[in-house]
């Protein structure tokens, strides 16, 4: 079994041959041996608190593995599970939370948990606050410090708030401590008034109270609202441009819950004067794919080919397949195949683009799924056009 370690290797080569097969195991069984190690470890884990003695600490090791696949490989790591490896992710960390971390895996986590605090967040990375209790000592408290005090504002920001969460052992750190810490603890409104006195006035009053200051303070003062006053207030700040350059400024998790109250016409509005680029992040889910459309054609044509491709296609996953094709067909080959890979109905999607186009969106696509065509699976039929 020690060539699932391959799945992190640092040579292309090595990691080919593991991701190899540990596809064809999937493909073969539905399971594998990877998916097989961390349900035995899960299983081992027993009540809270109680793990299985020789168990537990045995197959530690290879739900370390799991995560450290995440933490260097991420595109290969989701593409190559057999069901969502989010969910993965967070059922491991909860049980190292919950029945603690066996020594010959400390070290591992520890610095698991720091490239947490230096990389962007990703889904159920909270968790890994909550696995910080579990670590806490001194050495990782100055690690901790070191990231707090150097690094951009994002890592100190991050490290900071692990510290707090130490600090405060029976503070909630849910998926939305974080905001909620930045709004209260690191933030707290005072110019030109207190969140509490801004939200109870009427959100023409406020936009007033802003019109003076630059869209950067502006941003500062929209964090640091609930997301209904902040909303409500984003609303009625004119003109457009300083509205849309201080959501530009803003946090993009905070702007995409700000932007989902927002009514609709006036997000589309926003949306549009943000541009692609900065607009893509700040987009906000999937509930509100129809912003797109108020945005015209061109626009959403643009803000679709600047998201991650996993968010683009669930942006348009309720679209017809020839409405699909044809924006595909717009895009570079492996920019419309990692779209794809996320969504349903591949085979309708490319015979309705048809060749040549669809012949190199076929060859970009993961060998996991280009397998499916070959080996004369329900899309095998468009195998044999592209």
């Amino acid at each position: 079994m020690s060539w699932v370690h391959g799945l992190v290797a640092a040579d292309e080569r090595v990691r080919s041959e593991a991701l190899a097969r540990h596809l064809a195991q999937i493909e073969a069984s539905g399971t594998g041996t990877l998916p097989g190690l961390l349900a035995a470890f899960m299983a081992s884990a027993g009540r809270p608190g109680v793990p299985d003695p020789e168990a537990y600490p045995r197959l530690a090791p290879h739900a370390v593995l799991f995560l450290e696949w995440e933490r260097r490989f991420p595109s290969e790591w989701r593409e190559s599970w057999t069901y969502s490896p989010w969910t993965a992710k967070l059922v491991l960390l909860r049980t190292f939370t919950r029945s603690g971390v066996p020594d010959g895996v400390r070290p591992a986590l520890v610095d698991l948990l720091l490239s947490v605090v230096h990389r962007r967040q990703r889904c159920q990375d909270h968790w890994y606050t909550k696995l910080a209790r579990r670590l806490d000592d001194a050495p990782l408290r100055e690690r901790l410090r070191a990231a707090a005090d150097g690094g951009d504002e994002r890592t100190r920001l991050r490290a900071r708030f692990v510290l707090w969460a130490l600090d405060h052992p029976t503070a909630n750190v849910d998926g939305r401590a974080w905001r909620r810490w930045l709004r209260e603890v690191v933030r707290p409104l005072t110019q030109p008034a207190s969140a509490a006195e801004l939200s109870a006035m009427a959100p023409a009053a406020v936009a007033s109270l802003l019109a003076e200051m630059t869209p950067g303070e502006i941003g500062r003062v929209l964090e640091g609202l609930h997301t209904g006053p902040a909303a409500r207030v984003l609303a009625a700040i004119r003109p457009l441009r300083l509205a849309a350059s201080a959501v530009a400024s803003m946090d993009a998790s905070l702007a995409r819950r700000v932007l989902r109250t927002v009514d609709q016409p006036a997000a589309a509005a926003i949306l549009a004067e943000l541009g692609p680029a900065v607009a893509g992040p700040r987009f906000p889910g999937p509930g509100r794919a129809d912003l797109l459309e108020l945005m015209g054609s061109e626009a959403d044509f643009a803000l679709l080919a600047a998201m991650p491709a996993a968010t683009a296609a669930e942006h348009i996953r309720h679209r017809p397949p020839d409405s699909v094709a044809a924006m595909l067909s717009r895009m570079d080959a492996e920019a419309a195949a990692a779209i794809l890979t996320w969504r349903g109905e591949r085979a309708e999607v490319l015979n309705a683009m048809g060749p040549p186009a669809s012949h190199a969106v076929f060859a970009a696509l993961p060998a996991r799924i280009r397998a499916r065509y070959e080996r004369g699976g329900p899309m095998s039929a468009v195998s044999q056009r592209v």
